[in-house]
């Protein structure tokens, strides 16, 4: 089994009060959840949290991980 497919789903919700934290106040909350198919057809996910810029995030994964992960053992 190899990876075969990895998409990235960069996400905001907006809160109706801000969340506040040691790191700041923060009137949304934002994910990257991570898609992963293998060449069997299973597919598994993972999030992050991403307080800011999820889109950036998306983006370090696709240009910097994706091509490590295709073809890999998803087991590994």
């Amino acid at each position: 089994m190899k990876i075969e497919n990895v998409k990235t789903h960069p996400l905001t919700v907006p809160i109706g009060d801000h969340q506040r934290t040691s790191q700041g106040s923060f009137g949304d909350i934002s994910i990257l959840v991570i898609e992963i198919t293998t060449d069997d057809g299973i597919t598994g996910f993972g999030e992050c949290l991403a307080r800011t810029a999820p889109k950036a995030y998306a983006e370090i994964v696709g240009d910097r991980l994706v091509p490590r992960l295709i073809g890999a053992d998803p087991f590994a």
